[in-house]
């Protein structure tokens, strides 16, 4: 059979899920992940596509079709709604792919688009891209597919999607920013089997941003090339500081705001700044929506005419493709000077001077521990020689006393401490047992 040539192919359903609006927010998903399904040119397969509710609260979901291949796919049903407490509906999609398709990648998408999207509310758009491979019977295909997960791990799933078993293979992986090579790794897979599969993961920790992924797997003297769009990271615009230079009460004053981004990409923004006093909103201040990239400066004007001697809190705020990242400023103005500086600073110094105060009462209280024990070990030395002298002088009674005020400073000791002193006190009490002629009751 291998012989002839016929045209085996295999229809290989690679699922990605993008969300368009708040990400991780909608309520709508998208499965399986992944399907193979083999078949003979001409005829026709059909497997199902899972439409998910995954908050619960019920969705309504319009379904439609594009791609190279998108002519020869066909839906089931192109609406499907969820009822609240429903978690998914499925969705049969048939497959009638012609004889003599070239051997090569073709993409063909699915894409659901929740109720709510394009009328006013941020909706959600989840796609499932169908990667379908052709290989001629006897032929060697390995395929590959890259994700990249929120923490900027990149997982590379590769598959012998073909016939035969293959020998060797290995696999280098490209990041491209532009032209620009940012990352690159390279792997030795070994020989791979008719349907196993290898998993590479390579962590991407100093890339935010859209770039390229370029995928070349070398197998058997054979090469293919694979590439595709990738977002690594998270999308974060922070608004950094807020200057006043020159202020003048009662004047209109220039606040200037610095927001930065740590995507590769511009990014449209809205600044807004917010001023407070005692938690009640006093002045809002607007500015031109900018497009940023890595830094950028903003003016604001405030005018501060009838602004009365205080403490203030300027809030920054930046908001861009449904997301908001803020940032308190505390900002004090007397009669001798105004001046701004982040909340965390304000808060840091008082950490720090809270922790100078505590530091010094420790180091007060211990002090005074020392120097209190400094002194009993004194004093007990000399009660321990002054006992010696009255047991020496036959003195029984003040040596006896001498004896028990040893005992009660010597009991307040650590064991440590005790060990010390222990010889000694052995010898007082010892030295005035022995006195000739005299009973000593302790």
């Amino acid at each position: 059979m291998a012989g002839k040539k016929i045209g085996l192919a295999m229809l290989l359903i690679l699922t990605a899920l993008t969300l368009s609006g708040i990400a991780y927010s909608a309520s709508i998903g998208v499965a399986p992940a992944y399907t193979g399904l083999q078949y003979e040119p001409g005829s026709e397969k059909t497997f199902e596509v899972r439409i998910y509710n995954s908050d619960g609260s019920g969705l309504n979901a319009t379904l439609s079709l594009e791609g190279q291949l998108s002519q020869y796919f066909s839906l089931s049903q192109f609406r499907v709604e969820i009822l609240p407490g429903e978690r998914m509906k499925g969705v049969n999609v048939t497959a009638r792919l012609p004889a003599g398709i070239a051997p090569g990648t073709y993409t063909t998408n699915i894409i659901a688009v929740s109720e709510g999207a394009g009328k006013g509310t941020v909706g959600a758009v989840a796609s499932v891209s169908m990667q379908i491979y052709t290989a001629v019977l006897s032929d060697k295909y390995l395929s590959a597919f890259i994700n990249v997960s929120a923490d900027r791990s990149a997982t590379i799933t590769i598959r012998n999607i073909g016939l035969t078993s293959i020998d060797s293979s290995n696999i280098s992986l490209e990041i491209n920013e532009g032209q620009v090579v940012k990352f690159s790794a390279a792997r030795d897979l070994g020989g791979l089997s008719p349907d196993e599969q290898k998993t590479v993961r390579e962590k991407l920790s100093n890339l935010n941003g859209d770039y390229s992924a370029k995928i070349v797997l070398d197998y058997d003297g054979q090469e293919r090339i694979v590439e595709k769009g990738i977002t690594v990271g998270v999308k974060t615009i922070t608004p950094e500081k807020i200057e006043i230079p020159s202020f003048k009460l009662g004047e209109i004053n220039r606040l200037v705001l610095t927001l930065t981004s740590n995507w590769n990409t511009p990014t449209d923004v809205e600044p807004k700044v917010q001023v407070y006093s005692s938690n009640t909103l006093i002045a809002e201040l607007a500015a031109n929506n900018i497009s940023i990239i890595n830094s950028t400066k903003i003016d604001f004007f405030w005018d501060t005419k009838e602004l009365p001697y205080g403490q203030y809190t300027i809030r920054a705020i930046a908001l861009y493709e449904g997301e908001r990242k803020e940032k308190d400023f505390y900002f004090s103005l007397s009669e001798n000077r105004a001046s701004v500086e982040e909340s965390g600073a304000r808060s840091r110094r008082r950490m720090i001077s809270s922790a100078i105060i505590i530091s010094a009462i420790l180091l007060a209280v211990f002090s005074a521990r020392f120097i209190k024990k400094k002194f009993m070990k004194a004093r007990l030395e000399s009660l321990i020689n002054g006992a010696v002298r009255y047991a020496e002088y036959r003195d029984v009674k003040k040596a006896a006393e001498a004896y028990t005020r040893i005992r009660q400073i010597y009991d307040t000791l650590s064991e440590q401490e005790k060990k010390k002193f222990y010889d000694k006190l052995m010898k007082v009490y010892n030295f005035i047992r022995n006195q000739k002629n005299k009973k000593i009751e302790f």
